[in-house]
């Protein structure tokens, strides 16, 4: 049988690419939740998150896609109104 050496740095580049690939980009289960609540499932359900912005809805922000961020855009209630997504 033959085997390949796998290097750690290989291994850790094919883990990002498998959670890239499998990982959670929006989430529509937290409209209606409080959004701390929701921005920290948001992190523990997706690790390459590394910016979760809880935002009042008429707040003005920037218009870039940023991969490893999440804006939860809440009420004064602090409740979440739009589906969470990546960007």
């Amino acid at each position: 049988m033959l085997f390949q050496r796998v290097s750690k740095k290989s291994q850790q580049a094919s883990s990002y690419h498998w959670h890239l690939m499998n990982a959670q980009s929006s989430w529509p289960e937290l409209v209606g939740v409080e959004g701390t609540v929701a921005a920290d499932t948001i992190k523990r359900e997706n690790p390459l998150i590394t910016t979760v912005s809880i935002v009042l809805e008429g707040s003005s922000v920037t218009t870039d896609y940023v991969t490893t961020r999440v804006r939860v855009w809440v009420e004064e209630n602090g409740i979440v109104t739009r589906v969470p997504i990546i960007g």
